[in-house]
């Protein structure tokens, strides 16, 4: 096994894409996995993972979106397995969305994407926190994207059709420096993930049938790649991290450093030209 034996993790958004490799790189560790998904497909995904990699697993059918899904997951992983030691809050959404959209367009999408990649962060983290607590420690990851660290000399941002999304994932960063400052004494790491382009099913459909060309998918980042910079991040022991997870770079964990512009990510990036 690995170094995570004993272990619980909860993957959120793991029926597909990222979260899949996520789940199988924890297990591949040793670590029991419980994940949920909105997809009926979910329980099939566990059952592939526990079988894979011999190790407990449960899954549940959610909409992080709604709180009361969010609190069921965590109080039934609970009851499964008595601790949660990791937390990857995975799940996300994107909507093409602009200032000029229809008022009630806008109302729906802000709803559905703040909901899934914002709140429903906020809550299970909330939710776990004083059970880490209670146990000595755990780590909190939260998937965010390289729109707010971005790769060298390009902007911040992801474009004009991208206001929900951006502003989704920029609000994790008032949830790293908290709750990475809050967890501290009880050996809680708190750390966020800034992804690039990663072949994912949330890419593949917002890219469209049409544009998934070789070239254009050989271009993209592999998930079990990206996974392994979790695992990596998790063995370091570092907390309050923006981790750059370029294309444009090696997909590796990056080394630690002192400079808090350099280390959070948000404040160098929000001045390139």
């Amino acid at each position: 096994m690995g170094f995570l034996n004993g272990k619980v993790a909860l993957v959120t958004g793991a029926a597909e894409g990222v979260g899949v490799a996520f789940a199988n790189a924890v297990a591949a560790e040793g670590a029991k996995v419980a994940i949920c998904d909105i997809r009926e497909n979910v329980a099939d995904r566990a059952r592939e993972i526990g079988n894979t990699h011999g190790v407990e697993t449960r899954s549940f059918q959610a909409d992080t979106g709604l709180p009361e899904d969010c609190w069921r997951v965590v109080d039934d992983t609970m009851e499964a397995f008595g601790r949660i030691d990791i937390l990857i809050n995975n799940a996300g959404t994107i909507s093409m969305t602009s200032p000029t959209d229809p008022w009630e367009k806008s109302i729906e999408d802000y709803d559905l994407v703040m909901n899934v990649n914002n709140r429903a962060y906020y809550l299970f983290a909330r939710a776990v926190f004083p059970i880490m607590k209670e146990q000595g420690g755990g780590d909190i990851v939260n998937i965010a994207t390289d729109h707010i660290f971005t790769e060298r000399n390009r902007p911040s941002g992801g474009g004009w059709v991208m206001d929900n999304y951006d502003s989704s994932k920029w609000g994790l960063n008032g949830f790293l420096l908290s709750w990475s400052k809050a967890g501290e004494p009880d050996n809680i790491r708190v750390n966020g993930i800034c992804l690039g382009a990663t072949d994912s099913h949330m890419l593949r459909s917002f890219t469209g049938e049409e544009n998934l060309t070789p070239e254009v998918i050989a271009g993209w980042m592999k998930p079990t790649d990206v996974a392994q910079v979790v695992i990596d991040l998790m063995k370091d022991g570092r907390s309050g991290y923006n981790i750059p997870v370029w294309r444009a770079d090696p997909v590796v964990l990056t080394p630690r450093t002192d400079d808090f512009s350099l280390k959070v990510g948000v404040m160098k990036s929000a001045f390139k030209a």
